[in-house]
C-alpha cells in the first residue's frame, strides 16, 4: 500500500524515523531497519500512543512490542513510500532500542491529530448529511459502547474505501497475535471464509447458513498436502471476553448492482459485522421522535 509520509521525525544521513498515514488516515511510524537496502520496519499506531510519542512522552519500543497490531516493512520507490505486511518471524531484532524518544518534540503535529479525531467523531465526515439530533444520538450510543461495554472505536467509515462484512486485516491480526495461529493457517482460513461470504451463486439464506456454520463451528483447513486438517476458530466461544469488540459509524457498504447502504452504527467482533443500526427521525411541532431499527445478527 502507498503511504503519505507526513513528517520525517529524525534524519541522520537518511530519514531514520518517519510518521506516515494511509488513505484512511491510519497512523504509522517507521524506523530504518537496514541502512544498506534502506528498508524500514513500521507499526500502525493508535492516536493516543502516536501523540504521546510525538510529544516526547512515550518510548517507541512499547509501541513495537504491542502484539495486537501487525508489523509492516516499508521502502521508498521513486520518491514514494510503500508498505507491505511483514510476513517474517517476530524477533527482538525488529524492535527499536530502549529509550528511543523524540528530542525535538512535535507538539503542533500531535495537536492537529487530536483535533482531527475530535472533529471526525463529533461532526462526522465532510460529506455526511447527519443532522444535529442524529449526531447527538450517535455520540451517546458510541459513548455507551465504549465506556460501558469496552468496544474499540474504529472511526467514521463513510468515506473509507472497500468497507466489507469481513475486515480481513483486523481478523488476521486477531488470529495471528491473540490466538497464535501461524500465517499459513490464517491465510487459508480467511480465504475459505471470504469465499463463502462473497458467494453470489447461492441464495442469501444458504450463504447465511454456511457462514453461521463457520462462525459457530470454525473453519477447517489443511496446512499442507498430506497433513491433518485443523479447525481455525474465528470467534472464541469458550472465552467470550477474549474476542475483539469494535464499533464504527457511518459505514458505507457497496453491494452488487451498484447498490449502496449506509449504516449509522456498526458493531463488530474483531472482523465480522454482527449488529447494524439505522436512525430515522420524524419531526413534530415541538420536538422529535427517534426510531431505531436494530437488525438481527446478519453475517452476509
Amino acid at each position: 500500500m502507498k503511504l503519505a509520509y507526513i513528517k520525517i521525525l529524525y534524519y541522520y544521513e537518511v530519514p531514520t524515523v518517519i510518521f506516515c498515514q494511509d488513505d484512511r488516515q491510519n497512523n504509522f511510524i517507521f524506523i530504518l531497519m537496514n541502512d544498506e537496502t534502506y528498508e524500514y520496519i513500521g507499526k500502525k499506531v493508535n492516536v493516543e500512543d502516536v501523540c504521546l510519542f510525538l510529544e516526547g512522552k512515550m518510548d517507541l519500543k512499547p509501541i513495537y512490542e504491542n502484539r495486537d497490531t501487525n508489523l509492516y516493512t516499508g521502502k521508498y520507490k521513486k520518491n514514494e513510500f510503500y508498505a507491505t505486511l511483514y510476513q517474517g518471524q517476530y524477533s527482538e531484532d525488529l524492535l527499536p532500542a530502549d529509550g528511543l524518544m523524540l528530542i525535538g518534540v512535535e507538539n503542533e503535529l500531535a495537536a492537529s491529530l487530536k483535533k482531527e479525531i475530535i472533529n471526525r467523531m463529533m461532526n462526522g465526515s465532510s460529506k455526511s448529511n447527519v443532522g444535529k439530533l442524529e449526531r447527538e444520538t450517535q455520540n451517546r450510543v458510541i459513548n455507551l459502547m465504549q465506556k460501558e461495554l469496552n468496544y474499540r472505536y474504529l472511526g467514521n467509515w463513510e468515506e473509507r474505501d472497500n468497507n466489507s462484512n469481513v475486515e480481513e486485516e483486523i481478523l488476521s491480526t486477531w488470529l495471528l497475535n491473540k490466538k497464535q495461529y501461524n500465517q499459513n493457517l490464517v491465510t487459508k482460513a480467511i480465504f475459505e471464509f471470504t469465499k463463502v461470504t462473497n458467494d453470489q451463486s447461492k441464495s442469501l439464506y444458504d450463504v447465511n447458513k454456511e457462514v453461521y456454520s463457520m462462525l459457530r463451528y470454525g473453519v477447517t483447513v489443511q496446512p499442507e498436502i498430506g497433513q491433518n486438517k485443523q479447525t481455525i476458530w474465528l470467534i472464541d466461544w469458550e472465552n467470550p471476553l477474549e474476542n475483539d469488540f469494535a464499533i464504527a459509524e457511518e459505514v458505507t457498504i457497496k453491494g452488487i448492482h451498484k447498490k449502496t447502504t449506509r449504516y449509522c452504527i456498526v458493531c463488530k467482533w474483531h472482523c465480522i459485522r454482527h449488529i447494524r443500526i439505522k436512525a430515522k427521525y420524524s419531526f413534530h411541532c415541538r420536538g422529535h421522535q427517534a426510531k431505531f431499527r436494530q437488525s438481527k445478527a446478519h453475517f452476509h
